[in-house]
């Protein structure tokens, strides 16, 4: 005798044909934001500005930050890794509004930072990391890099306490020696070398940094003065850059006619606040670099300066103004070595 199953009820044709269309194009609308979360996550994290084509070659962005009366350059290696180089300047002598808070912090959200992976103070002035205590707690701070200079400030020492309780990386910096930043690149500090911190003036303990992207340099040179200058025209073609940010804000301190003569730059930024209490940039350094007939970009006046070098041209992006390109070098740069 034949066993008899119940039988299965059937769905009717248009009913599974309605809901085959419903799953496929959830599933196609699905794979279509994954995607396209992922297009723009790899645009922001390898383009300049997250704007050009996703695939495109790899570039060092330096990004000259308006921060007011001070300094902040943020750095993103071809490889992806994030310094920050100064803050700008906490709410207070140097500044009415926090360069970190309204600046600093809003700028690397835009460019989807989460983690800093070099912190870099050039010297302890609060123009150049007081608005790194904005920092704190925001982002992770992969490690802090410091001149040691002993400096009786109780706003420096706060900012190394607190570093210090969020277990960030100390490191001193000396030169002559290189950073690792990138094997695309090569970061050489030049100062500050030891045996010149004790009861120096805080300017002339300045990290200075020379960055070397293919036949591009940046000079990063904090607040030195010319008694430094004089100490780096050792080096003297070796100091030859395509991007000088110029020493102390436009002060005659700083500049000197020696040291241009060796940097010789295809451009010069000047960071500063509009209409400054110090009266920077004096009428001479201004003279000065007209006479060298070296271009200035001046952040009270035309804002944040971006720069990318795929490794022979450097196109630069100023707030206000037009895009422009400066052009290689017509040879490798010379190596920087006294």
């Amino acid at each position: 005798m034949k066993e008899f199953r119940k039988p299965v009820a059937m769905v009717p044709h248009h009913r599974a044909i309605r809901e085959w269309i419903l799953t496929t194009t959830l599933l196609a609308v699905g794979c279509f934001v994954l995607i396209a979360a992922a297009y723009r996550h790899y645009a922001v994290k390898t383009a300049p500005g997250g704007y050009a084509k996703a695939g495109s070659a790899p570039e060092l962005e330096v990004t000259f930050l308006d921060v007011g009366q001070g300094d902040s350059i943020f750095i993103r290696t071809p490889s992806g890794r994030v310094v920050l180089v100064d803050a700008g300047p906490g709410k207070g002598e140097y500044s009415r509004f926090d360069a970190g808070e309204r600046v600093v912090v809003p700028f690397l959200k835009r460019m989807g930072i989460r983690k800093i992976d070099t912190l870099v103070m050039t010297h302890p002035h609060a123009d150049h990391y007081g608005g790194m205590f904005a920092l704190l707690g925001k982002f992770e701070i992969g490690e802090f890099l410091d001149p040691g200079q002993p400096y009786p400030s109780e706003l420096y020492e706060s900012l190394l306490e607190k570093l210090d309780k969020l277990g960030t990386p100390y490191r001193l910096t000396r030169a002559p020696s290189t950073l690792d930043w990138d094997p695309s690149m090569l970061v050489q500090v030049l100062w500050p070398e030891e045996g010149h911190l004790e009861n120096a003036n805080p300017n002339n303990v300045s990290i200075v940094l020379r960055i070397v992207h293919g036949n591009n340099v940046y000079l990063l040179t904090g607040d030195i003065e010319m008694e430094i200058e004089m100490q780096l025209n050792a080096y003297q073609s070796g100091l030859r850059s395509t991007v000088l940010k110029i020493p102390h804000h436009g002060s005659t301190t700083s500049s000197s006619q020696r040291f241009l003569e060796y940097v010789r730059p295809r451009l010069a930024v000047m960071q500063l606040g509009i209409n400054n209490k110090f009266g920077f940039p004096e009428r001479a350094i201004t003279e000065r670099y007209r006479s060298f007939e070296i271009p200035v970009h001046r952040t009270d006046l035309t804002g944040t300066a971006r720069t990318f070098s795929d490794g022979n041209r450097i196109k630069v992006q100023p707030e206000k103004g037009t895009p422009f390109t400066i052009h290689p070098f017509p040879s490798e740069p010379p190596e920087a070595t006294p």
